[in-house]
């Protein structure tokens, strides 16, 4: 069943471009800019799901690829729905009042813990290992290796890269390792998020 995500997928893109190009209004183009979140939110589910499916089986995650993929297909039912009945976007509105920025210590804590519970809502695992440092103008999670197999911590984040709008990268680091890391902005903070990997686990 899994196999089929990437067609659903491309599919509901599809539709959301033509809507797009039909777009006339500023209301509209919000409302799409919405379901593009929405459908992005989708495709991380679904790689998650897919990546736990492949790897190594693990107890504690059995139940996840298909939780995972479950959130996808319903949101990607979802927007199929909106995208072929655009008259269902007229009356709602898109843009909420965003919130004053927090530019604190105690502000950074609170956004790095809404990163987390959005990935986690996304299909993280809340059970792997990770540090947070932050200061008025900055966060950093580090995914530490200590037990967690390097598929896991890969997924974890491409999922932090997807909230971040990003795509992760590679560089090296020492001793043969290498650091895999998503940066970004969220909100009024500058974003980090790593994880080493060992030679072995490097993108061949």
């Amino acid at each position: 069943m899994m196999s089929a995500a990437p067609t659903l997928s491309a599919r509901v893109d599809a539709a959301l471009y033509a809507l797009e190009r039909t777009t006339t209004t500023d209301h509209h183009t919000q409302a799409v800019n919405w379901l593009k979140k929405l459908a992005s939110q989708a495709a991380a589910s679904a790689d998650y799901a897919s990546a736990l499916h492949t790897a190594t089986p693990d107890a504690p995650l059995a139940t996840t690829p298909e939780t995972n993929f479950k959130r996808a297909l319903e949101t990607w039912f979802y927007l199929g729905q909106l995208a072929a009945m655009p008259r269902l976007l007229a009356d709602r509105p898109w843009t909420p009042t965003p919130p004053t920025p927090d530019t604190s210590i105690t502000g950074a804590l609170r956004t790095a813990t809404t990163m987390i519970e959005s990935a986690t809502k996304f299909g993280a695992d809340p059970t792997m290992d990770i540090s947070i440092k932050t200061d008025k103008e900055s966060i950093e999670l580090h995914i530490h290796s200590y037990k967690v197999p390097a598929p896991h911590r890969r997924t974890l984040l491409a999922i932090y890269a997807r909230i971040l709008n990003t795509h992760p990268t590679e560089s090296p680091f020492d001793r043969g390792r290498t650091q895999l890391e998503a940066t970004s902005t969220y909100g009024p903070y500058k974003v980090k998020i790593w994880t080493l990997l060992e030679g072995k686990d490097r993108t061949k």
